[in-house]
């Protein structure tokens, strides 16, 4: 019988730490992602390499920051760029990299959502 209960505690417990924590951004309201997209579209078109925009909403303090990384030529003639993301919500943060794409009318397009 406990060798049964020792077993179950083992799975449970690895299950436990299987879980990856939910993304942050999931708690981003509609206000902060009006931010973080105007940023990132400011940052990607001005800024140099490395030189992070921030942003701030100050209805419930959460901010985050844009930084570009390297500016290419896609092979389909878009200019693109690696970028970072940063956000911070209360005490917690996360980051994560994508690539965005300026489209031929001007807009910079992720190639990830």
């Amino acid at each position: 019988m406990s060798r049964h209960l020792l077993i179950f505690l083992a799975l449970w417990l690895s299950a436990c730490a299987t879980q990856p924590p939910a993304p942050l951004y999931h708690q981003m309201d509609k206000r902060d992602v009006a931010l973080a997209n105007q940023a990132l579209a400011e940052a990607l078109q001005t800024r140099p390499k490395g030189q992070s925009l921030t942003w701030f909403n100050s209805a419930n303090r959460h901010t985050g920051s844009v930084t570009p990384l390297r500016t290419f030529r896609h092979p389909n003639g878009l200019w693109c760029r690696d970028y970072r993301e940063q956000l911070y919500i209360g005490q917690t943060s996360q980051q994560w990299q994508d690539t965005a794409c300026r489209s031929r009318e001007g807009r910079w397009l992720p190639l990830r959502s």
